[in-house]
């Protein structure tokens, strides 16, 4: 997301850099963009910057946030290599997203309003927005979020609203939730030990459209299985088995199978393109995309 067409003051960029989480990625102004984290970048040599400034709490370069040392990076005080390799990571992601959302407003029909469960800073919701939708609603369970929101609301004249509310596994639910036309669930269900559950509360707040990416397996003809990857672990403040791990996939027969159950008429699995992410990583980790029309 690419904020400088909102013409924001310095005081604005400044609100935006204390506040943002780190972890969308956008572009504050030509010498200021946050780290996408939405792909981690490959554990390689060329990468060393990002995970030693990562570390590195007290790094003067790096504005941090949070005990995840989320970060935004400033060109004026980095490696012209180093400024060019997270340009080229975030630019990756931006073009994925944007594609996501463009895809999913070209399928649907009069999508007014769009909600996303785990919005973060809220920079899929503020592209739908550009895209033609009219109002926005995010959930998260982290409320300093609230604070972007505030700001996105006043740089964009938009109604963007926050709410900070997760899903409750346990529940199988999110209380209260609205419905909107447009839904949006981007690697949520990578985290959470009841994927059937998650997929039919989804269908409960879709009017029109669903964009969900995801974990997908491809596992024996009919298979019908949910893979918890790696050791149950804590993540936030929720324990298991609330949430069981942080890349819980689902073979595709049962994830199709499960849309259509629950209502989904058309699906349409977005295919990976030339300047997304690495196939390895779109086809192998928590994002690869799709979109369940009603």
């Amino acid at each position: 997301m690419d904020l400088r067409k909102y013409n924001l003051t310095e005081e604005q960029k400044e609100y935006f850099i204390h506040h943002t989480a780190g972890y969308q990625p956008f572009i504050i102004d030509d010498t200021r963009q946050v780290v996408g984290r939405g792909a981690w970048p490959p554990p390689t040599s060329e990468y060393e910057w990002f995970y030693t400034q990562k570390a590195k709490s007290n790094a003067t370069q790096i504005k941090h946030w949070g005990e995840g040392h989320h970060m935004v990076v400033d060109r004026t005080k980095v490696d012209a290599h180093v400024w060019s390799l997270m340009s080229q990571h975030n630019e990756s992601l931006r073009l994925m997203f944007n594609d996501f959302i463009n895809l999913a407003v070209d399928t649907g029909s009069n999508l007014a309003s769009v909600l996303e469960i785990g919005c973060n800073d809220g920079a899929l919701l503020l592209s739908a927005l550009e895209a033609g939708c009219e109002h926005a609603i995010g959930y998260d369970l982290e409320p300093r979020h609230s604070k972007i929101f505030d700001l996105l609301s006043t740089i964009t004249g938009n109604k963007i609203e926050f709410y900070n509310e997760g899903y409750n596994s346990l529940l199988h639910t999110l209380p209260n939730c609205k419905s909107a036309d447009l839904v949006i669930a981007n690697a949520v269900m990578c985290h959470l030990s009841d994927p059937l559950h998650f997929i039919k509360f989804l269908s409960t707040i879709t009017n029109k459209l669903l964009l969900i990416s995801c974990g997908v397996h491809i596992g024996q003809k009919d298979e019908m299985s949910i893979n918890f990857h790696g050791t149950p672990k804590q993540y936030g403040a929720t324990q298991f088995p609330d949430v069981f791990t942080h890349h819980t996939t689902i073979s595709k027969e049962l994830f199709l199978y499960s849309l259509k159950e629950c209502g989904f008429k058309e699906i349409y699995e977005i295919g990976h393109r030339d300047g997304y992410p690495s196939q390895q990583w779109y086809y192998g980790q928590n994002n690869m995309g799709f979109i369940a029309s009603k």
